[in-house]
């Protein structure tokens, strides 16, 4: 091979390996963004708001509507999320607690019918389509929460990955006025899973 030939291609690999290190950049301090206390608080309805009105019908046909007179933790899911995959995978382990679980799921409606199947009979899952009510809610990041009281006042709300997340919005839906951090929580096994 000539000299030529030799740095073009060295160029081009180059070129390469910048636009990858570039786009893992700009992945992580996205991530980082979704992290912060100033994207957390700016995502959803406002504290002390009611959510009422969501009158929609979940997968199986059943009417959901707020208030129902029990605390709800309503999830933020998209049937191409890593992490929201993950919450409904740790959903099982909550059918023991006093709260209600709606998970609002965007996507293709074939795609949240299946990943919505293992939820059956441990949450309402409603097809969110377009993102309509994703939007509506101001959340632009999934997995979301939403904890609401009795009432449908917001009490709480937070990007959740993983259990801890889920324990987070169960405490919060069941003591409202317990000021614990998502941060704050550490990941608990439940008897099923040891």
């Amino acid at each position: 091979m000539t000299p030529l030939i030799i740095s073009h291609l060295a160029t081009w690999v180059l070129l390469i390996l910048l636009t990858l290190a570039v786009l893992a950049l700009y992945r992580h301090f996205g991530q980082l963004y979704m992290n912060t206390s100033q994207n957390k608080s700016a995502q959803g309805p406002a504290l002390g708001s009611s959510v009422l009105s969501l009158g929609k019908k979940s997968l199986d046909g059943r009417d959901v509507y707020l208030p129902d007179g029990r605390p709800t933790v309503i999830v933020f899911a998209d049937t191409d999320c890593e992490y929201c995959a993950q919450i409904r995978d740790e959903l099982i382990h909550f059918k023991e607690h006093s709260v209600r679980f709606v998970l609002l799921c965007s996507g293709r409606r074939s795609d949240v019918v299946a990943w919505a199947r293992p939820l059956a009979g441990h949450a309402d899952v409603i097809w969110d389509h377009k993102s309509a009510l994703t939007a509506r809610n101001e959340v632009n990041g999934t997995p979301f929460a939403v904890v609401v009281d009795a009432n449908a006042r917001v009490v709480g709300k937070s990007i959740i990955n993983g259990r801890a997340g889920l324990d987070w919005a169960v405490r919060i839906a069941e003591d409202p006025d317990s000021s614990v951090e998502v941060s704050g929580i550490k990941h608990s096994h439940s008897e099923e899973e040891e």
